[in-house]
């Protein structure tokens, strides 16, 4: 991620107003203050986590069997349901089926035999990782 710190010069004073630019990690750590407790990770219900990002207008619901992205912008509404069906390496394809949610921390795990997903929140998005827990 890049940041940018723009600074604008005058041949005047500045007005006692006008505040100082944000360095670009005092700009980091400013927008992790401000998004930290909105980008929440909690039960829906039993078994389906529900994650809010809602610099993107986006919340994601986990189930046993894949991910849901619902759009929350007011403007442009709308569901992607997100569901690996096979997992393997060359021509070899292994079916992949339902799962088991759990949650620790503000980290969702989707676990199901040959095929772990993870999911997390914060400013940038909703991020998903996969992990194989055994060679293919």
């Amino acid at each position: 991620m890049a940041l940018v710190s723009v600074g604008v010069t005058n041949a005047s004073p500045a007005p006692a107003s006008v505040e100082r630019a944000l360095s670009p990690s005092e700009f980091s750590e400013h927008l992790a203050e401000q998004a930290g407790a909105d980008h929440r990770v909690a039960w829906k219900e039993p078994g389906v986590a529900r994650l809010q990002a809602p610099m993107q207008a986006l919340v994601a619901e986990v189930d046993r069997l894949g991910l849901h992205l619902i759009s929350d912008s007011e403007d442009e509404l709308g569901r992607l349901r997100l569901q690996p069906s096979r997992v393997g390496r060359g021509t070899q394809r292994y079916p992949v089926g339902a799962g088991q949610v759990s949650m620790q921390d503000s980290l969702v795990r989707l676990s199901r035999p040959g095929l772990v997903e993870e999911f997390s929140t914060s400013s940038e998005g909703i991020r998903q990782d996969f992990l194989l827990p055994e060679r293919l």
